[in-house]
């Protein structure tokens, strides 16, 4: 993944690039050696033939539609169709990579930019239908059970603190069989989010194997859209957090994740239970004897 990284091209579009960044590990040989093609030549790729493009990557055309397939269109007409970037299409952040001889102040900025850019990333991929199902989903539960496991525990609690505030009947915990005889309760009137980055952390897609045997709702929130959680999820959210740092971590990872919380928060109360508002505003007058 870092490699497509160091060979960005300016002419392709970054919608597209960021697509195929969030699938790219999980495709076959083949399935790579064609989005390798395209990468490399998106001028041409937009111009030529499945059939040509097929011959060039060294795979069949039943590749190149898997591949499209893949990742979200209709057909490999539509995937052409998005390769290269439009006069219309907003100029991106380049990707910044850190080095281990940057300043400090170069890793600042690095480190900020990144964040933006993974934050304007995800608002791109955020698809429309997909987010208004979530939110019906996040009013109409009778129960919200939110998880996380590492770092990404953070964002799950920081989501129940939000809906709590607001009186919904929502849940959190850290410890994995907590959360298994949590999931175990739900039913299908509830929902269950999970938040992982990778899609592929084991107890959380055992709490929502768990969470299916009684029909419960699920909805997630993680960064690969094939992931095993994700092809588990009634409904997935998906953040774009790609840039890695000199030790092969992803920087800024929960921040994308954060942010689509908040909007399905504030969506929740300006468009959910209209006694929300009301259950804040004494929620946040009970607070105020903690400030100083």
């Amino acid at each position: 993944m870092e490699k497509l990284l160091d060979h960005y091209d300016p002419h392709i579009s970054h919608k597209f690039l960021i697509r195929v960044l969030s699938i790219y590990d999980t495709l076959k040989s083949a399935e790579k050696r064609g989005a390798d093609t395209i990468l490399s030549a998106p001028k041409y790729a937009s111009n030529a033939t499945i059939t040509e493009i097929a011959r060039k990557a060294s795979c069949s055309d039943a590749t190149l539609v898997r591949l499209a397939k893949k990742l979200g269109y209709s057909g490999y007409p539509e995937l052409k169709g998005a390769i290269l970037s439009s006069d219309a299409e907003s100029q991106e952040l380049p990707y910044a990579e850190l080095q281990p001889d940057d300043s400090p102040m170069n890793v600042v900025d690095k480190v900020f930019s990144t964040a933006k850019q993974a934050l304007s990333d995800t608002q791109t991929l955020l698809e429309k239908d997909a987010y208004e199902k979530a939110l019906k989903q996040v009013i109409h539960a009778g129960r919200i059970f939110f998880i996380g496991a590492g770092d990404a525990y953070i964002a799950a609690y920081s989501a129940f603190l939000k809906f709590s505030r607001i009186g919904r009947n929502v849940g959190c915990s850290k410890d994995i069989d907590v959360q298994l005889i949590e999931g175990s309760k739900l039913t299908e009137q509830d929902l269950l989010v999970v938040i992982s980055h990778s899609g592929r952390t084991e107890s959380l897609y055992n709490v929502i194997k768990t969470a299916k045997l009684n029909n419960a709702n699920v909805l997630a929130i993680t960064n690969y859209p094939l992931s095993p959680i994700a092809k588990m999820a009634d409904v997935v959210l998906l953040t774009a957090a790609f840039t890695p740092n000199i030790y092969h971590e992803i920087m800024a990872k929960r921040i994308p994740e954060l942010c689509v919380i908040e909007t399905l928060y504030i969506n929740t109360l300006l468009h959910g239970d209209p006694d929300s508002q009301k259950i804040l505003s004494q929620s946040n007058q009970s607070l105020s004897i903690n400030k100083l």
